[in-house]
């Protein structure tokens, strides 16, 4: 360790020692030969030849003191940042490059890291555990019954703490519910009904007040409380510190008037980012079914490990309690199901079943970040060729292989940490604009992660120092490779133009410029696919009319009971009806747009039978279709008076194509499960739809398609069935207006408040379609900005390697018009040559988008592997974007005098 370290600090000293005894060795040498009788020039000679090269001895001994390595490094990056201070047009391009691929992966592992690996701001995050289960079907859910929590909790000794959360929407009271003049509605509240032992097993701090009880979680003789968050407390409140004690007044909860008991500490949001407004103890939650309804699955269990009992050992004392206590309760419906315990310490559990999804988005970014290594490689490369007489020199005086190669790895690790300075200022600049921006083209997206922390910690910057080095490594393995394999006579002599080989555009290059065009192409394609299955899906005939048309939804006061509610209703409608803004107006039990999944079957077959068909089914009314203008094309619509139990239902075109391709579907039988006909009552959940027995239906009319429930894929197969006359008021209607719907806001919402003294909820079709496809919308603009990222970084790439074809080329071009060559003749064979290479990575591009889209199908929604519309205006648009690349360096070789050039060779 002492000579260690001497030869680290002391390396002057030991360096002027070695000197001096080598002196003193070739001096005694000397003196011999001198005796020997020599002349004095010879005696000198002689010793040092007899002693061997000094310079030798010397790199010898400084390997022997073991540092050699370190100083090399020093003196390797002393000489790497001289040569890029004096080369900055190239310095700057390629770390430009390589900024603008790490930036986006740097992006996004900013926000993956908020999301999946940064802790919630709580006590001991790595002690919180998750409950989920895994039916016999391989389905993995963390959705429990409020039946499942009090039996766990009742049973469970492996656990500190358990709590259940859901989730509920609800609306501000005193806020303004509506203004006429601008349309403005009263926004949403999102809150989470919990247990009482929630803020025990996450350990909340408090800011004010104090957490919700024991007292407060039962329904006899409690009071409605309610735990704000920081967030909400900082917006609606200002940080008053006196609102504790103060009521609330709250519509969509069991009870108006909460008394705020707490504020939480900043920064916590729940278990799931998000704007959360506070927290209520469950009977909050309107109704009683939810307690015993075992289907109602709404609840997420969330517990604290005891300490000292490892998570798989819970899980296994938990799976007991389930297969006693818990099968008995569900009629041994879940006998087969696995009890798992996940980490819960961050808002996204990383699970086998989230990478498919993953996966796709990581291939994007990385595909980026390749493209702009690639590109690095071919700019390192084409400027290594021009200082092939610098290495040459070097090898002739000395430098092994290594020494080379070790050169110019530090030159393009220190481009790769610069590009990763300025990838660190893109990362900023994305996450400051382009992620706001992104995030507000979708409904309450941003309300939605109000609580990821998008700020640069330990973990973003050793990603973003990795990233960088291997952006580094990947652009400078090749051409450091390359110049080690070097003809040391030819490039002396300056012969030929790569290290002594004939190249007019080397194959090396001309690889790694098609490998980056391919990608970029790749990259593009699929973008372009994408954005055009946006634009036909945006614009594509929905099946119905949705101008001015709209849902509403009659709310009524908690002080009203059933009979009051149902009157209220029935008043509403008529009023709307009879207004003359309205044209035609249905009530519907539940959202006019909502659909469940069931399965169909032609009768006599198996449920596993290929004949079984998947299909979203709904019930609606009569009048139905006529107020959405949908048609039904061939049959007849259902009759006011018929109901369920009449078993007649009609089916979209879609359906009839794929039940009977090549029978009349009229009239024909079809099984469906008997407890979507059954059920009576207006307001209730899905039915169970695997537990049902199935009955046969005729189906008598065929509806035309609709995409409003896969618009990306087109048409979806659908049944409807008729809805029975309800004895009880239906809370949804569907109104279409004959004047534009902005027009007749003001008197819907009038004619609601006149009866209830609420302003009914209301949502243009317009609006709902929205929501619908923000979605296809934001894959497309990510993708676009990759493409359009790994494009200029494609261009940058093409126009150095053709600026380099055409410096490597000055003699043969000065030649060739010294003998009649022509300019417009020199710029056509260099354009085509360049849009050569051009086109070969475009078709290349091309296949693995298809490759791309028939792997991924099913998460990029369906897109079509190939689309001739989407690829010919891509293809255009690379051919045009290779022209502008290539034009100024064949304009540059254009204009090449013969006579300089052939002088300066």
């Amino acid at each position: 360790m002492k000579r260690f370290f001497r030869a680290l600090f002391c390396r002057s000293r030991l360096d002027a020692d070695m000197a001096a005894e080598i002196r003193a060795h070739l001096d005694a040498q000397t003196q011999r030969n001198l005796a020997a009788g020599m002349s004095v020039d010879d005696a000198r000679a002689a010793a040092h030849r007899q002693f061997g090269g000094v310079a030798q001895i010397q790199e010898r001994a400084r390997e022997v003191r073991g540092l050699v390595w370190l100083e090399n490094l020093v003196r390797d990056a002393g000489y790497a940042a001289r040569s890029l201070v004096k080369s900055p047009g190239f310095t700057s391009v390629v770390v430009l490059t390589l900024a603008l691929g790490i930036g986006v992966n740097s992006a996004l592992f900013t926000w993956f890291n908020a999301a999946a690996f940064r802790p919630l701001p709580v006590r001991q995050p790595e002690q919180l555990v998750e409950f989920t289960r895994l039916n016999e079907h391989g389905n993995e859910t963390n959705a429990m019954s409020y039946t499942d929590f009090v039996t766990y909790r009742e049973h469970q000794t492996v656990l500190l703490e358990l709590a259940a959360a859901a989730g509920i929407n609800a609306e501000l009271v005193d806020a303004v519910e509506f203004n006429a003049a601008t349309g403005e509605k009263n926004p949403g509240l999102r809150l989470e009904t919990v247990s009482t032992s929630y803020f025990a097993v996450f350990a909340v701090p408090m800011a004010l007040g104090r957490p919700l009880v024991a007292t407060d979680e039962t329904s006899s003789g409690a009071l409605p409380v309610i735990v704000l968050s920081h967030h909400f407390w900082q917006h609606h409140f200002g940080g008053d510190p006196s609102v504790i004690g103060r009521t609330l007044r709250l519509r969509g909860l069991a009870g108006e008037a909460l008394t705020i008991v707490g504020v939480t500490g900043p920064g916590f949001y729940g278990t799931r980012p998000g704007a959360l407004a506070g927290w209520v103890p469950l009977f909050m939650r309107p109704g009683e079914k939810w307690r015993t309804d075992l289907n109602a699955t709404m609840y997420e269990l969330t517990g604290r490990l005891r300490p000292g009992v490892p998570r798989e050992e819970a899980a296994e004392g938990l799976q007991v309690i389930a297969n006693e206590f818990l099968a008995r309760a569900h009629s041994g419906a879940v006998a087969s199901e696995i009890i798992n315990l996940a980490s819960a310490s961050t808002y996204i559990q990383l699970s086998a079943q989230m990478w498919p999804a993953l996966l796709p988005m990581i291939c994007l970014f990385g595909a980026v970040l390749l493209v702009a290594g690639v590109n690095a490689s071919n700019l390192i490369l084409a400027r290594t060729v021009t200082r092939q007489f610098e290495f040459a020199v070097r090898s002739a005086l000395g430098a092994s292989r290594r020494r080379l190669f070790a050169l110019l790895m530090t030159e393009s690790l220190m481009l790769g940490g610069l590009g990763g300075l300025a990838g660190w200022a893109v990362s900023a600049f994305m996450l400051r604009f382009v992620w706001p921006w992104l995030i507000d083209m979708v409904p309450g997206a941003r309300e939605g992660t109000a609580g990821l922390q998008l700020h640069a910690d330990h973990r973003v910057f050793v990603f973003t120092l990795v990233v960088s080095l291997l952006a580094g490594a990947v652009g400078g393995l090749w051409p450091a490779l390359r110049v080690s394999r070097r003809n040391v006579v030819a490039a002396i002599n300056r012969e030929g133009s790569a290290f002594g080989r004939r190249v007019h555009l080397s194959r090396v290059r001309g690889v790694l410029a098609v490998a980056q065009l391919a990608l970029s192409s790749a990259l593009v394609f699929t973008a372009g696919l994408l954005a055009h299955r946006a634009l036909q899906s945006q614009f594509a005939d929905l099946g119905f009319n949705p101008a001015r048309l709209l849902t509403l939804v009659v709310q009524a006061p908690r002080t009203f009971d059933e009979s009051k509610i149902d009157v209220a209703r029935r008043q509403v409608l008529e009023r709307v009806r009879s207004l003359p803004e309205v044209a035609a107006v249905t009530a519907m039990p539940r959202f006019p747009f909502a659909r469940w999944a069931a399965k169909v079957s032609l009768p006599g077959t198996a449920p596993e039978d290929a004949r079984t068909f998947g299909v979203l089914q709904t019930a609606v009314p009569a009048d139905y279709f006529d107020t959405v203008q949908l048609p039904v094309i061939r049959g007849r619509s259902f009759d006011a008076h018929e109901s369920p139990g009449d078993r007649v239902v009609l089916i979209s075109e879609s359906a009839a194509r794929a039940i009977w391709p090549d029978a009349d579907p009229l009239g024909q039988a079809l099984e469906v499960p008997s407890s979507l006909l059954t059920t009576s009552d207006a307001s209730a959940a899905e039915p169970t739809i695997e537990r049902s027995t199935r009955i046969s239906v005729t189906v008598v009319g065929i509806v035309r398609d609709t995409r409003v429930y896969d618009p990306w894929n087109g048409f979806t197969q659908l049944v409807y069935y008729p809805l029975a006359s309800q004895k009880q008021a239906l809370p949804y209607l569907v109104v279409r207006t004959n004047q534009p719907v902005d027009h007749a806001l003001a008197a819907l919402h009038e004619a609601a408040r006149e009866v209830t003294g609420i302003a009914p909820r209301i949502e243009t079709a317009e609006e709902q379609l929205d929501v619908v496809f923000v979605q296809y919308r934001v894959i497309a603009w990510v993708a676009g900005i990759l493409a359009a990222l790994s494009l200029i970084v494609a261009v940058i790439g093409l126009y150095g390697v053709m600026s380099f074809a055409v410096n490597q080329r000055v003699k043969e071009i000065g030649i060739r018009m010294a003998v009649g060559a022509t300019p417009r003749r020199v710029l056509s064979e260099i354009l085509i040559h360049s849009l050569r290479l051009v086109a070969i990575g475009a078709v290349i591009g091309c296949g693995l988008s298809v490759v791309i889209a028939k792997g991924a199908r099913a998460l990029l929604f369906g897109v079509n592997a190939f689309d001739p519309v989407a690829s010919g205006a891509v293809a255009l648009f690379l051919a045009v974007i290779g022209i502008l690349a290539c034009w100024v360096p064949a304009r540059r070789a254009a204009k090449v005098d013969p006579v300089v050039a052939l002088r300066a060779e």
